[in-house]
């Protein structure tokens, strides 16, 4: 799906309610091809899972990089540990912080269906470190409209 100023839009609207703005290179084309819906719902994982275990979000940045569109969005949590993070996106999946919350409501599925909406894209997601908390990398293909 091409989709124009709509896909800043849909990023911008996904993460209001987060005292954040979306930082957008300069390199992000004005048409990108994606799945609007699947990209917006990814994102409101993301944001939803900092949120909740987290702290919130911090940063937001969309920029390209080698061909692809990266989205990057930094929580203020304690992060990811090392040995969660090839596991995180596997269904019903949660983290230490997670479980530490008490949270009952968490089921575990949320950065997995993210994993699947951005797989759907040919893309990846990924967690790092960052300068405080996580850093959830999306990375999708550019495909010329």
């Amino acid at each position: 799906m091409a989709d124009g100023p709509g896909f800043m839009l849909t990023i911008r609207t996904t993460v209001n309610g987060a005292p954040v703005s979306v930082d957008v290179d300069p390199s992000v084309p004005e048409l990108v091809m994606v799945d609007r819906r699947r990209l917006a719902q990814a994102v409101v994982n993301i944001v939803d899972n900092a949120r909740r275990y987290a702290g919130g979000v911090t940063a937001v940045d969309v920029t390209v990089r080698g061909g692809e569109l990266v989205i990057e969005i930094d929580d203020e949590g304690p992060g990811v540990a090392l040995e969660e993070r090839a596991a995180i996106f596997d269904r019903f999946a949660r983290g230490t912080v997670g479980r530490q919350t008490g949270s009952a409501s968490g089921t575990g599925l949320g950065l997995a269906l993210a994993a699947e909406h951005v797989k759907l894209h040919r893309g990846r997601i990924e967690v790092h470190g960052a300068p405080v908390g996580a850093r959830f990398r999306i990375c999708i293909p550019m495909v010329a409209p």
